[in-house]
């Protein structure tokens, strides 16, 4: 177990808004003092006061773990207290246009002047330039316009979008991680966080087969995902819904053989799967759909565990909250208020030293107006070395990457923005999914011409391997023994069969990162599914809250847990 990264690392959060609470949480689970400033007059935030906050489910989930300090920054004594604050920190959070920053006595001028060590990360809707800066923007807005929802929904009815605020809690991650990597240059940094931007980088996908094929890869479909092989649908069935992704012609087959319908694969409706779904779906389900309206959800389950097929029931958020993979995992948190007991979710993590106690008392109060309820010690500086000098902030890490398909790339496209060498390893047989598909020029299947692939491993290198041959393991091992990260997303225990489970990589390389991100974790009843990023949504209970009012569920339709 390794300590906190973040400790002794001070972060001010200043304004509302769940992007701000939820970039500070992300600090203070990874062990930073962050100090919330309540500022007179506004509205909006989760727990914006600290009395709602302990009162306010999302408010208890986003603000545990740090102070609360009342000021209002438009006041002399107001200012004078915040900017001692600053002085002690190294992080800033706040969603406040300039205008309303150099009110505070923070124009940029001011910062670079006073708090030259200062990392300043505005989040927004549109970002602090730009013509659509002031523009209004709620969460249904956002995702709109950054395109994560142009295929959740039925064609012609009133759009839909993912539940919850999750335009919000994608750009606090954005900006948490954007500083963290500003955390190991010397100096300060200027961030601005745009919603709408984390969203159309996101969702890249949709962008990028626009740009070479002239055409949107996606419309909205229902239950269905345009533009796949059926079936990629959300099913009923005898007790609600189940999700199946069958993109592989071999997962194809052995769908079929579950179902006990070998002979659909000679059906003309099933010679072409692309215009199965996209034109013939209705009729497609009617033939498949009898055989899940027989059986329960766990029933499914058990059968795609057997024969190893890519599906997941749609849980409902009851049957989230009671299940017993997360319960196993230890998953949820129980907080004591003063109303009722309150369950909050936990780290999306493990492996983590946790800081102090994992969510389990309500924010504390906030102190006087003008002085926080105690001084936070100065900020200490996360030991850079040889990397803070030459250019971005993780120049000189070294990121043995086997992400696979689009979840396990992204994690290394990000370190190589942020200056890391990441090294994709990878083999022909079997082949990343994202290299396959239409090539940007000809007809003809080629893997290196899949834009897709191509943006979700920009600035990487490439070693190819056949993973299963007998030296594969030392040269590997050699590999990993000059590096400093591992990341994979294969299913549990498939790195250990190769011989590079973390005891092994930790032989070699002992203070190796390793960084596993399997659908569900690497313990718990469920290890062995097998799922795409949609099924995620609905193990999750997304899925279950996206239709319209009264009708069936629809389901997200996205690659948003990717």
């Amino acid at each position: 177990m390794m300590g906190s990264p973040f400790a002794g690392i001070g972060v001010v959060e200043l304004g509302a808004g769940s992007a701000i609470a939820y970039a500070g949480k992300l600090f203070a689970d990874l062990g930073a003092d962050v100090t919330r400033i309540e500022t007179r007059g506004e509205e909006g935030a989760p727990g914006n006061d600290s009395a709602h906050a302990q009162a306010n489910a999302l408010g208890l989930y986003l603000n545990a773990r740090k102070q609360n300090m009342a000021t209002d920054p438009s006041a002399d004594a107001g200012r004078a207290t915040l900017r001692g604050l600053l002085a002690r920190s190294r992080v800033l959070l706040h969603g406040a246009n300039e205008r309303c920053l150099a009110e505070w006595g923070l124009s940029p001028e001011t910062i670079a002047r006073d708090f030259p060590d200062l990392v300043v990360i505005a989040v927004t809707p549109f970002g602090l330039k730009g013509g659509a800066r002031c523009w209004p923007a709620d969460d249904l807005t956002l995702q709109a316009i950054g395109g994560i929802s142009i295929g959740i929904g039925l064609p012609g009815r009133s759009p839909l979008k993912l539940p919850g605020d999750q335009s919000a809690f994608q750009a606090g991650l954005a900006a948490a991680i954007a500083g963290a990597g500003a955390l190991f240059l010397r100096g300060g940094a200027a961030i601005d966080v745009a919603a709408a931007d984390v969203w159309a980088a996101f969702y890249t996908g949709v962008e990028v087969a626009l740009a070479h094929f002239g055409r949107h890869k996606k419309r909205r479909a229902g239950q269905r995902v345009s533009g796949q092989p059926y079936p990629r649908t959300i099913f009923r069935c005898k007790d609600g819904y189940f999700a199946i992704q069958c993109g592989e012609s071999r997962h194809w087959q052995s769908f079929l053989g579950m179902i006990g319908r070998a002979d659909l694969a000679r059906h003309p409706l099933f010679a072409d799967r692309f215009k199965a779904n996209d034109e013939h779906g209705d009729a497609c389900d009617a033939l498949i759909e009898p055989w899940f309206l027989s059986r329960t959800k766990d029933e499914i389950l058990q059968q795609c565990l057997e024969h190893k097929i890519p599906g997941a029931p749609v849980y409902d958020i009851r049957e989230v909250v009671e299940h017993p993979h997360l319960g196993g995992r230890n998953y949820f948190v129980d907080v004591d208020t003063q109303r009722c007991p309150v369950r909050l979710p936990g780290d999306p993590y493990a492996g983590l030293t946790r800081t102090a106690s994992p969510a389990q008392a309500a924010p504390p109060a906030a102190s006087a107006v003008h002085a926080p309820a105690s001084q936070p010690p100065t900020s200490r500086r996360i030991a850079g070395g040889a990397i803070a000098h030459k250019g971005r902030p993780l120049a000189g890490v070294r990121v043995v990457d086997f992400g696979w398909v689009w979840a396990g790339a992204v994690p290394g496209h990000i370190l190589a923005d942020m200056g890391a060498e990441v090294i994709k390893v990878e083999s022909a047989s079997p082949l990343d999914y994202m290299r396959q598909g239409r090539p940007i020029v000809g007809t003809q299947k080629d893997p290196e011409q899949n834009p897709m692939f191509h943006n979700v491993n920009r600035g990487k290198l490439s070693l190819r391997i056949k993973l299963d041959h007998a030296g594969a393991k030392d040269v590997l091992k050699d590999l990993v023994a000059v590096s400093d990260v591992v990341i994979e997303n294969f299913s549990p225990g498939v790195m250990a069969k190769f011989g590079l489970g973390y005891p092994d990589l930790q032989a070699v390389r002992p203070d190796v990162v390793m960084c596993s991100m399997s659908a569900v974790g690497q313990n718990g009843p469920l290890r062995g599914i097998r799922t795409y990023a949609t099924m995620i949504a609905s193990l999750a209970g997304l899925d279950s809250l996206v239709g319209y009012p009264g009708e069936r569920v629809l389901g997200s339709q996205s690659s948003y847990a990717d």
